[in-house]
C-alpha cells in the first residue's frame, strides 16, 4: 500500500521533483569539482562564489558575533551604530550559523537551500498560472539559469529573489480568491518582507500596489480594490519600525555623504541598465497587451487575464522604478539592482505567455498576417532578452575555474588567522600588510576587524575617515599621486570613481546629439573620473600622506586601535626592521613559512 502510494506521488509530482534533483545535481557537481582541488588541504576559508561574496560573509558572522544591526563589521568604532541598509536578508543567510554549522558550511547550505526554494517557487508560480507540468520544469530550469550569478551571491539575492517570488505567489493566490482574509494577509506579509529583505524590492511594489488599484477602480472592482487596500494598510503598520529605523538612518551625520560612496548621483537622464532592461520589458508588455486584444479568444481566458493584469502591471511598476530618477533626479544604481528583478520576471512571463499562445495556436495562426508578424517579432526580442540573461548560466563554469585557481591558496591564510581567534580574548583590530586578500578573511574567520578595506565605504563614516584610513594603511606602500588616483574607487566608492564622470559625459553627448553647442551652448568636454575630480583632491591626499599620515603613523595606529600586524612574507620579508624604523613597537608573536603576526605594544 505504501509502495502504491510512493508511485502515485512520485508520479504526480516527477516534474517537481526531477528539477529539484536537477539543481542538486549541478551545485554539487560544482562543488565536487572545486573540493578536488584542495583535496586533504582544506582549512575551512570559505568559496569565493562571487568577486564581492566576502562582503556579505562578514556580515553573516558580525550577527553571529553579537551585532544584529550590523553597524559596520569591518570598523571595531562602527560596530554599534546604525546600519546604512536594512538586514533582514543577512539574518536569514546567517540562521545555519547559530544551528552550529561553521561559515563554509553556512555558505554551502545557503546555496543549496535558496537556490532550491528558488526554483520550487518559480515552478509554482507557473504551474498555477496554467502552465503544464512539463514547461515549468524548463521554465524554472530557465530562471535558474538566468539568476545563478545572483543566487550564488550570499544574501543579494540570493534570499530576496524568493521573497519576490513570493510576492508574485500571493498575488496570483489573492487574484484567484481576492476577498478571502487569509489570501489578504498573505499579501500583506509579502509586502511587508520585501519592505525588510530590499529596499529595490520595496520600490517596485509601492509602484505596482498603486497601478493594480487604479486598474481596479477603473474597472469598478471596488471590492477587491478595498481588500488589495486593507492589506496596504496592514502592510504599512507591519512596517513602522522600518519607517522609524530609515527615518534616523537618513538622519545620521554621514548618511549622505555614504549614499554617494555607495552610488548615488544626481541625474536626471535614464541609465544604460533602463533603457536595455527596459527595451525588453517594454517588448514583452506590448506583446502581453496585443495578443490580449486581437485574440478573441484570450479576452475569455479568465487565467489568462489574470496573468495579464499581474505580469503587466509589475513589469510597467520595474520599468517606472528603474527610471525614476528621470523624474526625481537621483540615481543610486536603481537601473542596475531593478534589472536583476526584471531578469526574473521576462523569463518568467515568457513561458506563461508561450504557454497560452501553444495552448490557443490554432487562432493564432488564423489572425491577419501583419498582427502575426508583429507579435512574433516582439517575442523574439524578448526571447532574445532571456537569452542574453540565460547565458549567464554559464557563470557556474566562471565560479568553479576561479575558485580551482584560488581556493588552495587561500587555505594557508587558514593558520594565521585562528592564531589571531585563539589567541586574543577581546576583539581587536588587525593592519594586513602586503595580504590585502587575507584581509578581507579577518572578518570572517575570526572576532576581530581591521584597519582599512574597500568594502567598509558602504557603512556609515565620514569620506575624511575612510581616505585617511587608506592612507594609513599604505604607510609602508609608499604611494606617489598616480598611486593614489589608481585607487580613487577603493576609498571614495563607485559614484565618484565611475557614476558621476559617466554622467557628466552622457549629458555632455546629449547635449551634442541635440546641437546645442552649434547654437552657442557650452556642452562641455568629455572626460575621467580623476579630471572630474579634479587634481588639487588628489594633490591634497598626496600631501596629506607625506605631512600628516608619515611622520604620525603611531599616533594614526592608537587613534584606530591597532593591535596586531600580519604580514605576508612573499611581498614584505624582514618587516621587523622597518617597524623600527617607522618607530612602531612590536613583538613577533607568530610566523610560518609565509605569514607573520606582530603584537603592537
Amino acid at each position: 500500500m505504501i509502495d502504491m502510494q510512493l508511485q502515485i506521488f512520485l508520479k504526480k509530482y516527477r516534474y517537481f521533483i526531477a528539477l529539484l534533483a536537477v539543481v542538486v545535481i549541478i551545485i554539487a557537481t560544482a562543488l565536487i569539482l572545486i573540493f578536488a582541488t584542495v583535496e586533504s588541504g582544506w582549512e575551512g576559508v570559505p568559496l569565493q562564489f562571487t568577486g564581492d561574496s566576502y562582503f556579505y560573509y562578514a556580515r553573516l558572522k558580525e550577527i553571529f558575533d553579537g551585532h544584529p544591526f550590523i553597524g559596520n563589521p569591518f570598523y571595531i568604532e562602527h560596530n554599534n551604530e546604525l546600519a546604512p541598509a536594512f538586514f533582514v536578508a543577512d539574518w536569514l543567510a546567517a540562521a545555519p550559523l547559530f544551528l552550529g554549522l561553521s561559515i563554509s558550511g553556512t555558505v554551502i547550505f545557503n546555496l543549496f537551500f535558496w537556490s532550491l526554494l528558488f526554483v520550487a517557487l518559480f515552478y509554482l508560480i507557473l504551474r498555477l498560472s496554467g502552465v503544464s507540468e512539463k514547461l515549468s520544469f524548463i521554465g524554472a530550469l530557465l530562471g535558474y539559469a538566468a539568476s545563478f550569478s545572483m543566487l550564488a551571491r550570499a544574501v543579494s539575492l540570493q534570499t530576496v529573489f524568493p521573497a519576490f517570488l513570493g510576492f508574485l505567489l500571493a498575488m496570483i493566490i489573492w487574484q484567484k480568491y481576492p476577498t478571502n482574509k487569509k489570501a489578504t494577509f498573505c499579501v500583506a506579509l509579502t509586502m511587508t518582507a520585501s519592505v525588510y529583505v530590499y529596499t529595490y524590492l520595496s520600490q517596485i511594489i509601492v509602484v505596482f500596489i498603486p497601478l493594480l488599484l487604479l486598474y481596479l477602480y477603473v474597472k469598478r472592482r471596488r471590492i477587491e480594490a478595498f481588500y488589495l487596500f486593507l492589506a496596504c494598510v496592514l502592510a504599512f503598520i507591519l512596517s513602522l519600525p522600518f519607517i522609524i529605523y530609515t527615518w534616523r538612518q537618513i538622519n545620521s551625520p554621514y548618511f549622505w555623504e555614504t549614499m554617494e560612496r555607495v552610488g548615488l548621483v544626481y541625474t536626471h537622464l535614464p541609465a544604460f541598465n533602463f533603457v536595455t532592461a527596459g527595451f525588453w520589458a517594454v517588448a514583452m508588455i506590448v506583446l502581453l497587451l496585443l495578443s490580449w486584444r486581437w485574440l478573441p479568444v484570450l479576452r475569455h481566458d479568465g487565467a489568462y487575464v489574470k496573468f495579464l493584469n499581474l505580469f503587466s502591471l509589475s513589469g510597467l511598476a520595474m520599468v517606472i522604478t528603474s527610471g525614476s530618477n528621470i523624474i526625481t533626479g537621483k540615481e543610486s544604481e536603481n537601473s542596475q539592482h531593478i534589472e536583476r528583478f526584471m531578469i526574473v520576471w521576462l523569463v518568467m512571463t515568457l513561458i506563461i505567455f508561450l504557454s497560452h499562445t501553444l495552448k490557443y495556436r490554432q487562432s493564432f495562426w488564423q489572425m491577419h498576417p501583419i498582427r502575426r508578424v508583429v507579435l512574433t517579432v516582439l517575442f523574439l526580442i524578448a526571447g532574445v532578452g532571456v537569452v542574453v540573461y540565460a547565458r549567464e548560466g554559464f557563470s557556474i563554469v566562471s565560479m568553479v575555474r576561479d575558485n580551482r585557481q584560488s581556493v588552495v591558496e587561500r587555505q594557508s591564510y587558514a593558520a594565521p588567522l585562528r592564531w589571531l581567534e585563539d589567541n586574543s580574548i577581546e576583539p581587536a583590530v588587525i593592519w594586513t600588510i602586503g595580504a590585502d586578500d587575507v584581509n578581507n578573511y579577518v572578518t570572517i574567520m575570526t572576532k576581530h576587524y581591521v584597519f582599512f578595506v574597500p568594502s567598509a565605504l558602504t557603512y556609515l563614516l565620514s569620506d575624511a575617515e575612510h581616505a585617511e584610513r587608506y592612507l594609513a594603511y599604505h604607510f609602508f606602500d609608499n604611494l606617489e599621486q598616480a598611486d593614489i588616483e589608481r585607487d580613487f574607487w577603493s576609498y571614495a566608492g563607485v559614484a565618484h570613481a565611475v557614476h558621476q564622470h559617466k554622467v557628466y559625459n552622457r549629458r555632455v553627448r546629449v547635449c551634442r546629439l541635440l546641437l546645442l553647442d552649434k547654437m552657442g551652448y557650452n556642452c562641455g568636454e568629455l572626460t575621467d573620473s580623476i579630471a572630474f575630480q579634479g587634481r588639487d583632491f588628489f594633490q591634497n591626499l598626496y600631501n596629506q600622506y607625506v605631512k600628516e599620515i608619515k611622520p604620525n603613523i603611531v599616533q594614526k595606529l592608537q587613534k584606530y586601535q591597532v593591535s596586531y600586524i600580519l604580514v605576508d612574507g612573499l611581498y614584505y620579508p624582514n618587516m621587523a626592521d622597518n617597524f623600527a624604523m617607522a618607530g612602531i613597537n612590536s613583538t613577533l608573536a607568530y610566523r610560518d613559512n609565509r605569514f607573520s603576526i606582530y603584537i603592537i605594544k
